[in-house]
């Protein structure tokens, strides 16, 4: 029998989900059952990222309710709040954190564990700022890195008393989730990575990791061929793999927001020459891969994509033969930051700049290039699957698959676009990808399903996203109501919450 240790937080929806789910497998196979709660002992999580004291003290009250109601056996429900014991506050409270950039804080380690990587990951995921001055933000980032301190003193108590043979938590990529990670990690116990996903059909599917994470691309690889090579049938995994490539270029839905909806087809650029070899960069959302851990952006061939664009266009300035073409990522629309704006700025006589919002169709770009360059956009893969030839000058789970060029520095990226016979990947290695997004040969979040379903209220003129199953005073609707009057006024009222807004 397995001592299995769960940490979850309610009001998460879809990542309470998989962790009851998880914890009713267990429970069902006679596993003893440590369910551990947050029980306020955080103060932040990413669903209270301004410190709201009321919605620590609701969640509390609301996870007994619900774990109670969903666990469907026998388990130990506890709370981390029970183990943070003042000596591991005031040992918190009293970390001096140094850091004077983003870099540095991604660096800073507590016990061998990333706390950096943690605060930050949540951070930019809140803001989508990658470029915040630190200064400015200093008191909410080690708000987060004390918070992480906290856990860990606490687990690590934890851990020695109930001595779990598997450590169970969501993601691992969140400051709540990082301790989790790297005590398993640290002490050597396996670990479940719980993760969800969302397919046409409207449900959502397990797509956990044994002892691995969704955003290393070692574990997401394997994760990939697992569910490749134990496909039922071998026909029919190729029929959806490639309905993944048809539904994106066609603006279907394939797994995530349709990008190209609002763009039209046979569109290019006034500028574009067909008599020049005509490159094609398409960017991506940088803040989405900015701070998920050290393994991530080892492959990265420059510090940043503007940096990677002016270097390719710069080197080319005096070739007339080759022009360039950015297509900046549709996902950034509206972004003020500079990692967006800044893009416009690029002015070169052979590069044209195409905004994020405009309606040429990222996909008539795609077949009129000779080549496409791409910073770990989807649109590697992507193109690699329509036969042309990709270099990737960044992290990507695609990477390992040999769908793309990987060059290891400047020189052979010159080497790769100077090459005028440069071929595709063989496009059928990009099929396992397609699979992964689009296969429901997976389990169902099915014993939690009144949890999955997403919800969304329009109030004061913004869109509030809720799941089903949260409640007050019996109705969904009006928790609904409560959700949006809190993000909006929590920050306004004195002493409920730390922060009126989170930093930018």
């Amino acid at each position: 029998m397995r001592k299995v240790l769960f940490f979850t937080l309610e009001m998460q929806g879809l990542q309470e989900a998989s962790q009851l789910q998880a914890a009713n497998e267990c429970i069902a196979q006679g596993d003893e059952i440590l369910y551990l709660t947050c029980g306020r002992a955080l103060g932040f999580c990413n669903d209270n990222r301004k410190g709201n004291s009321q919605q620590c003290r609701f969640c509390k009250k609301r996870q007994m309710v619900r774990t109670a109601h969903f666990l469907q056996g026998n388990a130990t429900v506890s709370s981390i709040d029970k183990y943070v014991t003042p000596q591991i506050v005031d040992q918190a409270n009293a970390m001096d954190f140094s850091f004077l950039s983003m870099e540095e804080l991604k660096s800073i380690t507590f016990d061998g564990i990333e706390i950096g990587y943690g605060a930050l990951s949540s951070y930019v995921s809140y803001t989508r700022n990658i470029e915040a001055p630190i200064s400015h933000i200093r008191s909410y980032i080690e708000d987060m890195l004390r918070m992480q301190v906290r856990m860990i003193l606490a687990l690590k108590e934890l851990i020695a008393s109930f001595q779990p043979t598997l450590i169970v938590f969501h993601n691992g990529r969140f400051a709540e989730y990082k301790p989790l990670l790297g005590l398993a990690r640290k002490l050597g116990i396996d670990f479940l990575c719980t993760e969800n996903i969302l397919l046409g059909d409207g449900n959502r599917y397990q797509d956990n990791y044994r002892n691995g994470i969704p955003h290393n691309v070692f574990d997401r690889d394997l994760h990939m061929k697992e569910l490749w090579d134990n496909a039922p049938d071998m026909q029919q995994r190729e029929q959806v793999a490639r309905s993944f490539f048809e539904n994106r270029r066609n603006a279907k839905y394939a797994g995530d927001t349709i990008y190209v909806k609002d763009q039209k087809q046979g569109t290019l650029p006034a500028e574009w020459d067909e008599t020049k070899e005509n490159i094609v960069i398409f960017n991506s959302s940088e803040d989405e891969f900015f701070a998920i851990g050290s393994d991530c952006g080892a492959s990265s061939v420059f510090k940043s994509q503007i940096e990677g664009i002016k270097a390719i266009v710069e080197h080319y300035v005096f070739d007339s033969s080759k022009h360039f073409t950015l297509r900046v990522h549709p996902h950034l629309k509206g972004l003020p930051f500079a990692y967006h704006q800044d893009l416009y700025k690029l002015k070169y006589p052979n590069l044209t700049v195409i905004p994020a919002d405009s309606v040429v169709s990222s996909y008539t770009l795609m077949d009129a290039a000779d080549k496409i360059v791409v910073f770990g956009s989807t649109m590697g893969v992507e193109s690699a699957y329509w036969n042309k030839p990709v270099i990737n000058l960044a992290f990507a789970i695609y990477n390992l698959m040999d769908v793309v060029y990987v060059p290891k520095g400047e020189n052979e990226l010159w080497q790769l676009i100077d090459n005028k016979k440069l071929m595709p990947k063989e496009n059928k290695n990009a099929l396992p990808y397609g699979y992964f997004v689009m296969t429901d040969k997976r389990p169902q979040l099915d014993t939690v399903k009144e949890l999955t379903n997403r919800k969304v209220l329009s109030l004061f003129g913004n869109r509030y996203i809720y799941h089903s199953g949260y409640k007050l005073l019996g109705s969904e609707h009006l928790y609904g109501i409560w959700r949006a009057l809190m993000y909006r006024y929590e920050g306004l009222i004195p002493g409920l919450s730390k922060y009126k807004k989170v930093p930018t």
